[in-house]
C-alpha cells in the first residue's frame, strides 16, 4: 500500500495586506495542481531484474522501487521523496517498525541503506529480504511518497547521514 502525501510550500499572499500599497498585489490565477500516477514494484536481484510476485527467500537480493509520472503533462516543479516507511510480520499487523524516517533517511542503515534517487521522480533502494519472526514469513512493507516542489529547480531532498558517519559514532 503506499500513500501520497503532497507538500507544496507555496507564499502566502493577501490582497488586504497594509504592506503593499493594492497596485502591487498580483492576483495569481487558480488552478488545480495535477495528480501523480506512482508505482510501487520490487525486483529480483536489482533495478532492472524481474518483478518479484511470490515468495522469496530471507537473503535474497531485493530492490524496491518507487516512481511516479505526470503522464502526457510531464512536469520538472516536483522530485519524489520516499519516507516514513514501516514493516510489520503478518501476525501483527498492527504492530509496525519504523524503518525509514520522516525525512526519508534509514533508521537502520546497516541493514537497510538510505533510499537512492536515480532522477526526480524516481527512487529505490537494495536490501536483502529478510524476516521479522522465525515463525512468520510474510513481511509487509509500507511507505509514504512526498511529492516535494522544486526550488528554482532543485530538488530539496533532506540529505540522510552516510553509513561511514553512523559506524563511526558506533565505534565500529
Amino acid at each position: 500500500m503506499q500513500h501520497l502525501l503532497f507538500l507544496f510550500l507555496l507564499p502566502f499572499v493577501s490582497s488586504q495586506s497594509d504592506n503593499f500599497p493594492q497596485e502591487e498585489v498580483i492576483d495569481l490565477p487558480v488552478g488545480r495542481f495535477p495528480d501523480p500516477s506512482c508505482k510501487y514494484t520490487v525486483h529480483s536481484g536489482n533495478e532492472s531484474g524481474p518483478l518479484v510476485h511470490s515468495s522469496v527467500r530471507v537473503g535474497e537480493p531485493l530492490f524496491h522501487s518507487w516512481s511516479c509520472s505526470y503522464g502526457k503533462r510531464e512536469t520538472s516543479l516536483y522530485c519524489l521523496m520516499v519516507n516514513q516507511c514501516t514493516v510489520a510480520d503478518q501476525r501483527e499487523k498492527n504492530k509496525k517498525i519504523e524503518i525509514i524516517d520522516e525525512f526519508g533517511c534509514s533508521l537502520f542503515p546497516t541493514v537497510l541503506p538510505h533510499v537512492s534517487y536515480s532522477g526526480d521522480l524516481k527512487g529505490g533502494l537494495g536490501v536483502n529480504a529478510f524476516s521479522l519472526d522465525v515463525d512468520q514469513t510474510a513481511v509487509f512493507f509500507e511507505c509514504n511518497i512526498k511529492m516535494l516542489l522544486k526550488l528554482n529547480g532543485v530538488c530539496r531532498r533532506p540529505l540522510c547521514q552516510p553509513l561511514r558517519v553512523f559506524r563511526e559514532k558506533q565505534g565500529w
